[in-house]
């Protein structure tokens, strides 16, 4: 099950503060009982945490991501080019989703591009072909470059200790390439669509593994938070509030 919430700016930092205050305990500041502020709130100390940029030309989408346990909240932000810097919207669009629904849901907010959309069940054939570029060559090519999408994902041990893991993907002539540094040299290989599903839920499944009996479980049904409740909150009337959009996938 998958809910989703566009938040206007104005009421997604008043969300953002009062869920800090409900994650530090002052329930007073929180402002009371609240499903969507819990369920942020639970995310504020999310040992697993993702950050996706991917451009298209002059706009494109900023996507931040947390689990906690088998639940996931994806913070949607489109982003533009402006005076040669990426500006992002004030509003979000927040969605609500399982780990089995996690690729499915974060394609859906990537740029309609199928090497970066495609399913890992897509993949097919061995190991990436690594290309043998001169600088020239590869600075020709990424000229020609049609998007671009950066993945960091981290997983937290504790406050001050965490492991991470990072990839680079570009898109040129329809054509996907995954792009690492070795010791200041640019590797770039060729990739085969639903590879960046593929490593990308690879990845995942490492954080998962890392935090592992490593954090306190925390539950939202505990909470009294369950899919029930935020897809009622969908329902809502929450367009004065600033929240409007909401939908059940």
């Amino acid at each position: 099950m998958v809910n989703q919430a566009l938040v206007h700016a104005d009421a997604w930092q008043d969300l953002l503060k009062r869920a800090r205050a409900a994650a530090s305990g002052d329930e007073q500041a929180a402002g009371g009982q609240d499903i969507l502020v819990a369920a942020l709130a639970e995310h504020m100390g999310a040992p697993i945490r993702a950050t996706l940029t991917c451009t298209l030309g002059d706009i494109g989408v900023l996507i931040g991501l947390t689990i906690v346990d088998n639940r996931v909240l994806m913070v949607v932000d489109p982003i533009a080019a402006t005076d040669d810097k990426l500006a992002a919207s004030p509003d979000v669009q927040l969605i609500f989703a399982h780990t089995s629904d996690m690729w499915s849901t974060l394609a859906s907010a990537l740029p309609p591009i199928y090497c970066l959309r495609a399913p890992a069940t897509h993949l097919r054939g061995a190991a990436p072909d690594v290309l043998h570029l001169t600088t020239e060559q590869r600075d020709t090519m990424f000229d020609r470059e049609e998007a671009n999408l950066q993945v960091f994902v981290e997983a937290w041990e504790d406050h001050s200790t965490l492991v991470h893991w990072g990839n680079w993907w570009s898109v040129v002539d329809d054509h996907l390439y995954g792009v690492t540094s070795v010791e200041g040299h640019l590797i770039v290989k060729a990739w085969q669509p639903g590879a960046v599903a593929s490593i990308f839920q690879q990845t995942i499944a490492a954080a998962m593994d890392f935090v592992q009996d490593r954090v306190p479980d925390t539950d939202l049904a505990g909470m009294g938070i369950a899919d029930e409740d935020l897809a009622d909150l969908c329902a809502s009337d929450l367009v004065g509030a600033g929240v409007g959009d909401c939908v059940r996938v």
